[in-house]
């Protein structure tokens, strides 16, 4: 009788409604969309399409070229990068909330950020609306990209995402050592998730 009541209890407590599910799509009715890029691999190269999380698809731009991050000199992009103009959030819908979207890591917070920022190209996903892609993990966080149009969006660069979740970051910290995800919405039907994920 024992084993039943502890089999019975476990599937009550796992039923039970708790923190989001941090495996999968951040939030309930989104589908997961598959994330392209348009980038070259080599400097006088084709413009290839990749899929894939930012950090995977690096991974096949050095399986293809292994001298890609010296021919591109990513550490001009990057300070290219602290000067280009931002995508504007001012005033933008943002949700927050460590129920829905779990805590954060500075760690993971700060790579995606830097990830999203060195690397040029265009990203675009299918059409929406909900459709959602995870453009970013590391470290327990991670970086959504939601497409809210009834139509294929290609944003300017990653940087745009890195803006949506560094006004995430800054909207949504409580000035503690726990710093809570969330949700931005841009005024051109997409948005941002910067949530906790297992990576």
């Amino acid at each position: 009788m024992l084993p039943i009541l502890l089999c019975s209890l476990a599937a009550v407590v796992g039923a039970a409604p708790g923190r989001a599910d941090m495996h999968g799509v951040p939030m309930p009715g989104a589908i997961e969309a598959p994330l392209f890029w348009d980038v070259q691999a080599f400097p006088d190269g084709p413009t290839l399409t990749l899929n894939g999380t930012i950090q995977e698809m690096r991974r096949q731009l050095l399986e293809i070229n292994p001298s890609y991050d010296t021919d591109f000199n990513h550490h001009a992009a990057a300070a290219a990068a602290a000067v280009e103009k931002r995508t504007d959030f001012s005033g933008a819908k943002v949700l927050c909330g460590s129920e829905k979207w779990g805590v954060l890591t500075v760690r993971g917070y700060s790579e995606g950020i830097d990830y999203l920022r060195n690397h040029g190209g265009v990203p675009h996903m299918p059409a929406g609306p909900s459709a959602c892609s995870r453009v970013s993990c590391s470290y327990n966080t991670g970086i959504w990209w939601c497409n809210d149009a009834r139509e294929e969006k290609a944003l300017l660069s990653f940087g745009s995402i890195s803006d949506g979740a560094v006004y995430i970051w800054t909207q949504c910290g409580n000035n503690s050592w726990k710093q809570v995800g969330g949700q931005v919405f841009h005024y051109t039907d997409w948005n941002v998730i910067l949530r906790q994920q297992d990576c």
